[in-house]
């Protein structure tokens, strides 16, 4: 852009109030980032300049919104490899430069206020939504299973088996959500459905004007342009991601017996014992044919399913229903992990679980080597260790069945007085 349009835009813009204006106050705290950005430009180092000089950055925020251009220097991201469980695999994640990651937040509250404003977020979605989480979805799934179990005890009393007791959970990973997503998916979306939001033009450019050079160990890559998916790691990643599926949630009706309920990529869906079993299995090939066509695919290895058995005489085998997705049928299990929480097929906390098991070993062989070497002394520290700790890989994790699981509840308590007495050095 010529400094003569440059200065137009400022005088034409910038002194006026109106949408394209960065909310005030101006000064985002970009500060607690710790990367420097492919610039070269530490966020440190920027928000002490936004400190000092916070109208030339304001300046070019207002030009930015109001031309819904993106500056040539904010297109660029570097992406970092990190390792997943898989052995081979990778999730990019992508570090933008500091000037990029401030537009980005005030991209990000302009288009949360523009879905709430239009009603289009997903109510049933508890990942990266302000106010909610993981347990909020888990303490969702126990609160419908009480109510079904007291609504059966009320019709059918004594007489309820435990097929009408029974509740199924299925779990879906959507694979590559972030990377995979379709860009025109979104765009049309956008422009559809925020017609009359100008930050709609501003997201089109962020979405298609992205390039990104990889960095591994000391190695950069050439920079290479990205057509698919939304940047993991920077502010607008997730929110675009969920707002790209959120109609997802018109495929199943409000119902007490059968909910669709989602965690950014993770798809739980809970069928209740007098929901009649093809009624799931429709909504099952509902989701996977909409899942489909944002160019996206279930992962069939992370798929599967686990009945949870209520009172009442316990079901045979073959009395329970099978439910298959395109290719193979769900895998059932006795205990599964819903958003890392191990439940068994009472909906219990699994006590027995391996990785909960390891990381509180870990912890304590952590703590004793602490005290062991006197690294530390006040006891004000000790007891915020024990809350950072211990208590977070035996009660935070958990918190949903806590409320109403009693043996998860003493397995904490004495897990967490064994745990201080092996940091002491204590016999048990």
């Amino acid at each position: 852009m010529s400094r003569a349009r440059a200065l137009y835009f400022r005088d034409r813009f910038c002194n006026a109030n109106s949408r394209t204006d960065p909310p005030r106050p101006i000064l985002i705290d970009v500060s607690r980032q710790k990367y420097t950005g492919p610039d070269g430009i530490r966020f440190c180092t920027f928000n002490r300049v936004l400190a000092l000089e916070p109208e030339i950055i304001r300046d070019i925020a207002r030009l930015s919104f109001a031309t819904g251009h993106i500056p040539e220097h904010c297109r660029q991201t570097q992406g970092t490899l990190i390792p997943k469980k898989a052995q081979g695999k990778y999730r990019v994640v992508h570090v933008a430069t500091p000037m990029a990651a401030y537009l980005e937040i005030i991209a990000l509250n302009r288009l949360e206020y523009a879905l709430e404003t239009n009603k289009l977020k997903d109510p049933n979605q508890y990942g990266f939504t302000r106010n909610r989480g993981r347990h909020d979805l888990v303490a969702n799934i126990i609160t419908g299973l009480a109510r079904h179990r007291t609504e059966i005890k009320a019709t059918y009393g004594d007489k309820a088996t435990a097929q009408h007791n029974q509740t199924t959970v299925i779990s879906h990973d959507v694979a590559g959500a972030f990377d995979n997503i379709g860009q025109a998916v979104i765009i049309k979306k956008l422009y559809k459905e925020l017609y009359q939001d100008p930050i709609r033009h501003w997201l089109k450019a962020f979405i298609l004007n992205r390039s990104i050079r990889v960095k591994i160990n000391n190695l950069v890559s050439k920079d290479l342009g990205v057509h698919r998916g939304v940047p993991q790691g920077a502010a607008l990643g997730p929110i675009l991601r969920n707002y790209s599926i959120e109609d997802i949630r018109k495929l199943a009706k409000p119902s007490p017996t059968l909910q669709l309920l989602a965690y950014a990529n993770d798809l739980t869906i809970v069928s209740h014992g007098n929901q009649k079993p093809w009624q799931t299995q429709r909504l099952l090939d509902q989701i996977n044919h909409y899942i489909k066509s944002k160019g996206l695919m279930i992962s069939t290895e992370k798929s599967e399913l686990m009945h949870i058995i209520g009172p009442g005489r316990r079901p045979k085998d073959q009395d329970l229903p099978e439910y298959y997705i395109p290719g193979r049928g769900i895998r059932q299990e006795e205990h599964i992990k819903i958003l890392g929480i191990p439940i068994n097929k009472f909906m219990e906390l699994r006590i027995e679980d391996e990785s909960t098991n390891e990381k509180l070993a870990k912890t304590k062989r952590l703590l004793r080597f602490l005290k062991i070497h006197n690294i530390v002394a006040s006891s004000n520290d000790w007891q915020l260790l024990s809350e950072s700790l211990l208590k977070s890989v035996l009660v935070h994790n958990f918190i949903p069945l806590m409320a109403t699981d009693n043996k998860a509840r003493i397995w904490a308590d004495k897990n967490l007085l064994y745990g201080i007495m092996y940091t002491l050095g204590l016999p048990r």
